[in-house]
Order: C-alpha cells, then structure tokens, then sequence
C-alpha cells in the first residue's frame, strides 16, 4: 500500500461549492477531517445569497469566507448570512474598477509548467485563500492549535467592519481576517472550545437537509463582473 504520509495538510482550501444544505457525506467528510486536526477552510460562494442554502459552505466545522471590497463593503457577489465565520478581500470591480481586484498567479501550462503570467480576479474564491495563508502561520507558530481554536482566534482578532459597510456581523462574519492579530493570537491561545463551537446546524447535529439527492460540488462560477469564461476554482 502507500505509504502514510509523515507530513499530512493542517489546512484545506475549498474554493468549490453547490445548491443544497450540507449533506450527511459532506458532514461526515468534514467531522474526519476536523479530528484528524485539519482546518477547512471554505468559499461562501458568489451567488449574492444566503450561504445557508449552499455547501460545504453550511457544514459544521468548516471556516466559511464571504468576500469584501477595498472599502470594506460586502463585494456585489459574496454569498452572506449566519454560516459565514469571517471576511476577507475579495476584490469588487463594481465599486473599486478592474484593479480594484485581486492580482492573481496564472500559468498556461496545461499538462507541463508553461509561461507565468499574473492577472486580476475577483470572488470569494480569492476571499478564502487570504485566511487558508493566514492559517497556515498561525500552525506555524503554534502546531498544537485545534480547528475551534482556529476559528475562534481568527473571529476574535478580526478588524471590524468599517461604519456604514454593507457587511455585518449578521452578514459577513466577525469582521476582516487580521493577519497580524492572528498569528500575534495563536502563540497564547484560548481553552478549547466545547462541541458545537462553530455554531452551524447541519445533519451531524440534528439538521436535515434539503430534500432530495445532493447537488454534485462544482467550481463557484467567476461572477458576472470579472473575466468573461474564467471560473474562480
């Protein structure tokens, strides 16, 4: 067989989502990978809706990231309500311009390494891996820190929104991810947090979720104000 691998991930990236409240799959899935003491970390979507309605989004367990602009207003597009744990920069092209963006890495290859290239993008897709980095220096600092103790230090050091923003606490999460605040945090971390700290319903706690079958995961489509034909993985 193959052999375990001595340096397995702390923290996932899930830039990937569909219709449907969280399946028992996605649930069990994730609870795994929680106990394994893996962070996953996941995109609210860009569907300018409830993330209640989506997933992983909505599963318990996971760090769910809706997407702001430069002015700290919700982006047009992010996918908002009580299963989102934080914010991040998405970018916005509606309100800040085409640079108002997320200046992205891109590489033509597409079977072997080609020509490097950069290229601006917005969603939360961009959102999420600003706290999937921030994440993974927390770890480094502090390797013994849980998931809960992840989300918990990642909301409390969080910069509020700004006033006036169209982000709230009910809408985009605690606040902006602070990186700073963050990773200066995770050297004196809380106690862990008892079951249930994430805070979301979902079928491993008594949930049901929408009926009929599951929708099958795909990439969150590039929204309507970005690049024609790109999908944000």
């Amino acid at each position: 067989g193959v052999p375990a691998n001595p340096y397995p991930a702390r923290v996932m990236n899930l830039s990937l989502g569909g219709s449907g409240a969280c399946s028992s799959t996605y649930q069990n899935a994730i609870n795994a990978i929680n106990a394994a003491g893996a962070v996953v970390v996941v995109a609210a979507g860009n569907s300018n809706a409830n993330a209640s309605a989506y997933s992983p989004a909505s599963c318990a367990g996971v760090v769910t990231v809706a997407a702001t602009g430069k002015a700290g207003n919700r982006s047009y597009y992010s996918n908002y309500g009580a299963s989102v744990e934080i914010a991040a920069p998405g970018g916005d092209k509606n309100a800040d311009g085409s640079t108002g963006t997320i200046l992205s890495t891109l590489n033509a290859g597409l079977t072997t390494p080609g020509a490097d290239s950069l290229a601006y993008y917005q969603g939360t897709s961009m959102a999420t891996p600003h706290v999937v980095g921030i994440v993974s220096l927390m770890l480094s600092v502090n390797p013994a820190l849980t998931p809960a103790q992840v989300t918990q230090l990642l909301q409390s050091t969080a910069t509020a929104f700004p006033a006036g923003s169209t982000c709230t606490t009910a809408l985009c999460g605690a606040g902006i991810v602070n990186a700073a605040g963050a990773v200066a945090a995770a050297q004196n971390p809380p106690p862990p947090s008892p079951p249930g700290a994430f805070g979301k319903s979902s079928p491993s706690n008594g949930a049901n979720p929408l009926a009929g079958s599951p929708t099958v995961p795909s990439s969150f489509p590039c929204p309507s104000a970005c690049m024609p034909g790109q999908i944000m993985w």
